[in-house]
Formats: structure tokens, C-alpha cells, sequence
């Protein structure tokens, strides 16, 4: 992380496949100026990036019998290229994307 940089994370109920997977709607437009790399492995790698998503699997959640997979996940905006409005913008809609619940 650079000094220029704001980092934001999130721990998360979900896979690598899951963020993986959920990753394109959840950042819209800025998907293809995102670097990704998750567990120490590059699945996006951007020269420019506006956005960089770096996740680590964490232990399980057990909750009595259900065990649900998490991951600490952080995304890192560069203040040279977005603005801290937009960083907003693109939380509320990543958090929106990436929420789930049950009924």
C-alpha cells in the first residue's frame, strides 16, 4: 500500500470463487481498471489500476454446525485517480452487490 493510496476492507462470508464471481457487478465500470489478486495469486493484473482487491482466506466461521468460508478482502483506491466521492460511490454499490441474507 502506498502512502497515496486509501484502504478500505471487508471481512466477508463468502469463497474466493464467490468475490471472484460477484467482482464484475459489484464494481461496474471500474472492474476493468481493477487489479485482483487473492491468496498471493494475480487473477487481474492492471499496469494502471485505479482499484486494487487483495483477499485472504481466513479460518472458518462456525457457527454450531455450519461452517461458512470467509475472507478478509481490501481494496485499495488511488487517491491520484478517484476521489474520495467516488471511492463512496463505488463502496455503496460494492457493499449492495456483495451483501447476503436469508429470509
Amino acid at each position: 500500500m502506498l502512502s497515496d493510496d486509501i484502504a478500505i476492507t471487508r471481512n466477508m462470508g463468502c469463497t474466493k470463487q464467490e468475490l471472484l464471481r460477484w467482482l464484475p457487478n459489484a464494481l461496474g465500470d471500474l472492474y476493468v481498471l481493477t487489479d485482483i489478486e487473492i491468496d498471493q495469486k494475480k487473477f487481474q493484473e492492471i499496469t494502471e489500476a485505479m482499484i486494487k482487491v487483495c483477499a485472504t482466506t481466513q479460518k472458518p466461521r462456525q457457527i454450531a454446525l455450519l461452517s461458512i468460508p470467509t475472507l478478509k478482502v481490501q481494496l485499495l483506491f488511488s487517491k491520484n485517480k478517484i476521489g474520495i466521492s467516488k471511492i463512496n460511490v463505488v463502496m455503496d454499490r460494492f457493499d449492495l452487490y456483495t451483501r447476503r441474507g436469508g429470509g
